[in-house]
């Protein structure tokens, strides 16, 4: 029977000098196409690896986009640079970055009806919805 899983796994070290000023790393993702490695972290700022050829290269640090800790990341699975997050706060920001993977821009910025607290988001598979999931259900 053939194996689905590779018989031994690349490993790569990525270091963020940041990481060492008290924050944590909340959620790891990598984008739909699998040239984007994004992570959250307690500070409320995201880093993003471009990963080309099987090299990590290009890092981008968004600095402080929520007051809080990010809480989740989604891809876009029809955009290879766009993605969405969402804090611990009744928001959704929508933001892409260029392909050079050197600067971002926010796209979006939606204030949900329900001033819960975000918990997770997930785009659909065609990209045009994004679901919430806040802490009242």
């Amino acid at each position: 029977m053939a194996s689905l899983f590779p018989k031994s796994f690349k490993t790569e070290v990525l270091t963020d000098k940041e990481l060492q000023r008290n924050s944590q790393i909340i959620v790891l993702k990598w984008n739909s196409t699998g040239t984007r490695l994004s992570y959250s972290k307690t500070d409320g700022s995201v880093r993003i690896w471009k990963y080309n050829s099987g090299n990590f290269t290009d890092t981008l640090l968004l600095p402080k986009l929520f007051e809080k800790a990010v809480g989740d990341i989604n891809w876009d699975p029809t955009r290879e640079t766009r993605f969405a997050t969402i804090g611990r706060d009744p928001y959704v920001k929508i933001y892409e970055t260029t392909q050079n993977n050197k600067n971002y821009h926010q796209i979006a910025n939606i204030k949900l009806e329900n001033e819960s607290i975000n918990m997770l988001l997930r785009y659909s598979r065609c990209g045009k919805y994004i679901a919430v999931v806040n802490k009242s259900g």
